[in-house]
């Protein structure tokens, strides 16, 4: 009897939650994701994946940012509290409640606002015409002109079980790959120094680039946009 009572009284707050749930066409309308209750075709977040997580994150930012995603055929931007999930490559936002949601409609553009700068991920579905991509992935615009740069922020999990003990540990590794799309191509560059080779006739005057103007004090991305802005340059004489 008194099982029965608990399992009633459960069903009715179970119940009740989702009763106030209310689910948006995105196809008609544009939607807050901050004045309104979830789910935009979104489920509940439960963290089963990294428990044990010592190092390294799955997100570009750990924090909750301002943002923006922009759903398929450019039907609706919205605004919200987000984190971008780059191992599953998952958008994740909060509702009123403060709850974490993960969204599952189909997403094409992401922008995160950290701290007044505003990065800009693109779905790789939206990118990779007549080719195709390493995963379904993320990719962040660093610069565009005739030839774009794009990063890709490659996450790997790693289990190990550390000296004497009955569980293992586990950690995240960032592996930065770059991307650039130009003439409806992509090409991977995986080493500067090996990028002139990528540009036919400017690999000469891109290999000159490399020994008389890189600055490799500088951080890769800064090095690499140095690089795709020259090239757009040399393309345009």
């Amino acid at each position: 009897m008194k099982k029965t009572i608990v399992a009633a009284f459960l069903f009715l707050i179970f119940n009740s939650s989702f009763s106030q749930i209310k689910t948006v066409d995105v196809d008609k309308a544009s939607v807050d994701l901050n004045t309104t209750f979830y789910t935009v075709e979104g489920t509940p977040f439960l963290n089963t994946k990294f428990v044990r997580l010592v190092e390294g994150s799955p997100y570009f930012r750990t924090e909750w940012c301002p943002g923006s995603v922009l759903l398929k055929n450019n039907k609706a931007a919205i605004p919200a509290k987000i984190k971008l999930d780059l191992f599953d490559n998952e958008v994740h936002y909060l509702d009123n409640n403060n709850n974490e949601i993960v969204l599952t409609a189909v997403v094409q553009k992401v922008m995160v606002n950290d701290l007044g700068t505003e990065y800009t991920f693109h779905h790789a579905s939206t990118l990779y015409s007549g080719s195709v991509p390493p995963k379904t992935t993320w990719h962040l615009k660093l610069y565009e002109d005739s030839v774009t740069l794009y990063k890709y922020f490659e996450k790997r999990l790693v289990e190990r079980k550390p000296y004497n003990s009955a569980t293992y540990e586990q950690t995240i590794q960032t592996y930065d790959r770059y991307w650039v799309s130009c003439n409806g191509k992509q090409v991977l560059i995986k080493k500067l120094k090996d990028a002139p080779a990528l540009f036919g006739d400017q690999k000469m005057a891109l290999e000159l680039f490399l020994k008389n103007e890189d600055d490799k004090s500088a951080s890769m991305d800064d090095r690499m946009i140095a690089f795709i802005k020259h090239l757009n340059a040399l393309l345009k004489k």
